[in-house]
């Protein structure tokens, strides 16, 4: 059994009905899993290249055999797809070769930066503070390991001593550094390089600077340098995987919340279309909804918001 079974199997189980007495209606349409798998990743990777994910076209028997669907099997039927495309396009394999794709094809890395507050050009004060947190790493990185620790113990010390006094957000950020800070504690003994690159950049983090070691090293770029990793950055951060999912289903929930289901419409060959000629309608995924009804396309959006949100 594949990993998308699987899943369709549990998200079956969650509503009742057994592994055992479950059948799959994909067949019954025309579908495979290995088909609905392929249009979900071809999918993805037209609306990263800036082309449209369009939904399935339904053939004329297709579109008779969801016509005969009850509500509930329509329902299981949009439920199995959704699964196995959910499953296809979020498989660590496909992120990992959607990653090389648009590193390639589109100049898209994630090198870890703000790119409102890194490069040329940025607002002062973001530049202010970046510049301020790595002159922190920097000279924190040249002290030997002793001088750290003496440095690393004072910290905690002022932290504890700021969590007593103050309150709200200072109180909040001092905790969270202390915690942080508590935790790389064990390093100082067993890797004594490794507690230095933490503790320096848990301490530019504080401030609002790098977070990570790949972060520190793109900021510490400057001049040509520094705008190719910003221009890197802005296209990771409008490509990757999971922008490229979140804007999309949005994008289909909003649309299939917009169909009136008030609206008469008739079956005219492989098509839906309104029984008032004034209506035009829409596109593909309309069809689909309307031709689904109501109560599977309320469950489709909302499986589709909820896989948003989880990105």
């Amino acid at each position: 059994m594949t990993k998308s079974t699987l899943l369709v199997a549990a998200v079956l189980m969650a509503s009742g009905a057994g592994v055992l007495a479950w059948q799959s209606s994909l067949p019954k349409v025309g579908l495979t899993q290995k088909g609905v798998e392929t249009w979900a990743t071809d999918g993805v990777n037209a609306v990263t290249n800036g082309d449209a994910w369009d939904p399935p076209g339904t053939s004329g028997a297709a579109g008779t055999a969801i016509q005969a669907m009850t509500p509930d099997q329509k329902a299981a039927l949009a439920r199995e797809v959704l699964t196995i495309v959910k499953a296809a396009v979020m498989a660590p394999a496909f992120r990992a070769a959607h990653e090389a794709r648009i590193k390639q094809d589109h100049h898209a890395i994630n090198h870890g930066v703000e790119v409102d507050s890194f490069g040329p050009g940025v607002d002062p004060e973001k530049a202010m503070i970046l510049q301020t947190a790595i002159g922190i790493v920097q000279m924190y990185r040249t002290q030997p390991v002793e001088a750290l620790k003496t440095i690393f113990e004072n910290q905690r010390t002022d932290l504890a001593e700021t969590i007593k006094t103050e309150t709200g957000e200072e109180k909040a950020k001092a905790q969270k550094l202390l915690t942080k800070l508590n935790g790389l504690a064990p390093l100082m003994k067993s890797n004594p390089e490794e507690f230095k690159k933490a503790f320096t950049l848990a301490m530019s983090a504080h401030i609002g600077g790098p977070a990570t070691e790949e972060a520190y090293q793109a900021a510490s770029a400057s001049g040509e340098q520094a705008q190719k990793l910003r221009d890197e950055q802005r296209n990771w951060n409008n490509r990757n995987l999971n922008a490229v999912l979140k804007a999309n289903l949005t994008s289909f929930a909003d649309q299939l919340s917009r169909v009136d289901f008030k609206l008469a419409v008739r079956i005219n060959g492989a098509d839906i279309e309104f029984v008032d000629r004034l209506q035009r309608m829409g596109g593909a995924l309309m069809q689909l909804a309307y031709r689904f009804g109501q109560g599977p396309t309320t469950s489709t959006i909302a499986f589709l918001r909820a896989w948003a949100k989880e990105l």
